[in-house]
């Protein structure tokens, strides 16, 4: 059979643009996995995983085609790379329109109104309680399902919470004598907790068990805010939950970190009470610390152990990598945290 150029060429131009295609996919899937969709989980999010696939796709052949017009000087195909621009313009066009936006950080003065209402909320609610009449005949047996009454819940004072955080956080770090150990802080006693955590408090669970005494330790390394939500209806199913939930799960963050976190809170079930640990290490952990520290805002049965703000000036007890734990100063300072923040929200309601 005669030697066919015409058709060697398009086998070779057809095998250069698949390897290019095979080359350029991976980097661009991964970054429009991060980036896109404004944080929806693309483990729980299937349209927006459609969305990071198509466009990586569509960008995926424009670069291919772009970079053969760029470097092969036979190509001569400037239509097809204009309506593969149009395609990908299109593609990111409708990716916007349709996302749902971040929840915005409060500024302050958001942060003001948020507290004067869930106070205003909070007081509706008790003169609508107050002088309530139940039939003891009828409830006999329900006293569960009764609301609380006014005496039963203290007023939501955000001021005073984040005082207290603050307050916690240098505590947790009280030594016996100036060169001395860091003392241990006990919990109130009689208290059930459930940990859900990724490898800081992994590093800590010896000392935080110690610590607490009747905890449950749930902690994996690696592990991010797109498992909280399934772990934590994973417990409530058998019965597991313990009152105080600790939610350390914000040192592996995504995109999809603030969304996530929000169902999680969402399938705490009522009766329980939440404790937030902010994360710390490197430089871009520092929003998501604030980002935690605003969710009594918007959750008043939520917590906050400022980690962050209890180990920021002394991270020479750190690991190299300036995040996990070492020695057993810096494993009890996180397990003392955890035990204030008990104490501290004990004094706050209970998810109803």
């Amino acid at each position: 059979m005669p030697y066919n150029a015409g058709a060697a060429g398009k086998v070779r131009s057809a095998g250069v643009f698949l390897v290019s295609i095979y080359l350029y996919h991976w980097p661009l899937l991964g970054i429009f996995r991060q980036v896109g969709a404004y944080g929806a989980s693309p483990e729980k999010d299937g349209g927006a995983l459609f969305a990071y696939v198509a466009f990586a796709v569509f960008a995926t052949v424009f670069i291919v085609e772009f970079s053969h017009l760029a470097f092969d000087k036979k190509a001569k195909r400037p239509v097809r790379l204009i309506i593969l621009g149009f395609c990908v313009s299109l593609v990111l066009s409708a990716l916007l329109a349709t996302a749902e936006p971040h929840m915005a950080y409060a500024t302050e003065d958001d942060r003001h109104q948020q507290a004067l209402q869930s106070i205003d909320m909070m007081e509706e609610g008790n003169a609508s309680l107050a002088g309530l009449e139940m039939d003891p005949v009828a409830m006999q047996g329900r006293e569960e399902e009764l609301p609380l009454m006014p005496s039963q819940v203290e007023a939501l004072d955000i001021e005073t919470d984040t005082q207290r955080t603050k307050e916690a956080a240098a505590r947790a770090s009280e030594r016996d004598g100036p060169d001395g150990p860091v003392k241990p802080i006990a919990p109130p006693p009689g208290v059930t907790v459930t940990l859900i955590g990724d490898s800081v408090p992994l590093g800590a669970s010896e000392r935080i068990a110690e610590t607490l005494g009747s905890v449950t330790i749930d902690a994996e390394v690696s592990r991010h805010m797109g498992f909280g939500a399934e772990i934590v209806e994973d417990y409530a199913s058998r019965g597991e939950l313990g009152e105080y939930v600790i939610i350390a799960l914000f040192t592996n963050v995504h995109s999809f970190t603030e969304p996530a976190t929000n169902q999680t809170l969402e399938a705490i079930p009522p009766g329980h009470r939440v404790i937030a640990v902010t994360p710390f290490g490197n430089p871009g952990l520092e929003e998501y610390a604030r980002m935690v520290r605003d969710l009594p805002l918007f959750y008043d049965y939520v917590t906050v152990a400022d980690w962050n703000a209890a180990i920021r000036d002394q991270n020479y007890m750190l690991s190299k990598d300036n995040i996990h734990v070492n020695g057993r100063d810096s494993c009890q300072i996180y397990a003392n945290l955890l035990s204030l923040a008990i104490e501290q929200a004990g004094r706050k309601p209970a998810k109803r």
